[in-house]
């Protein structure tokens, strides 16, 4: 059976340029196909022949990333809308720790970065080269059409490495809104520039990092309390990516958007 991801009626109603861009971001939802036999069997083959058919992916591409590591991939799901609903729920965003953690996940989810561009595993591996500092250039601009985006500079992407990459947010009318949460940095306002962009200041009044590890356990808590699927880091730039493309924003916007 193909992942829910590509049969759903949302799904077959995009153009065919959308729907090849959505499995290519969603290939590793097909590794349960091949789970139960180390042999590719008939059955399989056909289902991914059918897809390479439809949307130009080729099978050998689906197979080979399939079969990584021996078909032993954890079925691990994409952020979705549902998780960003409920982490908002349960957050108070007067508290600057949750104004933190709201501001990375927007930015995270919307800007279609992974975790490890936006902060660090532990304070000492922060490094001014690979890794965003507070006194970044945070440009918003009003558009034509009434909307407003905002947009900054992250210095070391994992795709483009040295060459930076601008992570572009654009304002939604709903409390989902990347731009509004970037309120963050009214809240928490650090006196060092150099140190993170997502600094949170303590109840002691002392500036200090959000790590990666105390972001997810924190998210991670709420979810499972609320019965949604685990997710990794990287997924937040995933489910983004999808969530864009299937209301119709452009690939190429979407590429640009950082996914």
């Amino acid at each position: 059976m193909l992942p829910a991801h590509c049969i759903s009626p949302n799904f077959v109603t995009h153009g065919e340029s959308t729907r090849r861009h959505i499995c290519l971001l969603l290939i590793p939802s097909f590794a349960p196909l091949l789970e139960s036999t180390k042999e590719s069997n008939p059955g399989t083959q056909s289902i991914l022949g059918s897809l390479e058919f439809v949307h130009g992916i080729p099978l050998t591409m689906l197979l080979g990333l399939a079969m990584t590591n021996g078909f032993n991939w954890p079925l691990w799901a994409p952020i979705s809308i549902k998780h960003l609903l409920v982490l908002h729920c349960a957050l108070n965003l007067s508290t600057p720790f949750h104004a933190a953690i709201w501001a990375i996940t927007l930015c995270a989810f919307f800007g279609c970065c992974r975790l490890g561009e936006l902060m660090v595993t532990t304070t000492a591996a922060f490094d001014e080269k690979y890794n965003v500092l507070c006194s970044v250039m945070i440009t918003f601009h009003k558009l034509h059409d009434g909307s407003s985006s905002a947009n900054f500079h992250i210095p070391w992407p994992k795709m483009t490495k040295e060459l930076g990459a601008s992570i572009i947010l654009t304002a939604h009318n709903n409390i989902l809104c990347p731009v509004a949460a970037l309120n963050h940095l009214t809240i928490n306002s650090p006196t060092d520039h150099s140190t993170s962009l997502f600094t949170y200041t303590t109840t002691s009044c002392v500036s200090k990092f959000l790590l990666k590890h105390e972001f997810l356990n924190f998210c991670t808590q709420i979810w499972s309390s609320a019965l949604l699927a685990y997710v990794l880091g990287h997924r937040f730039h995933i489910g983004g990516a999808v969530k864009h493309l299937l209301t119709s924003v452009p690939p190429d916007i979407v590429t640009a958007t950082g996914g």
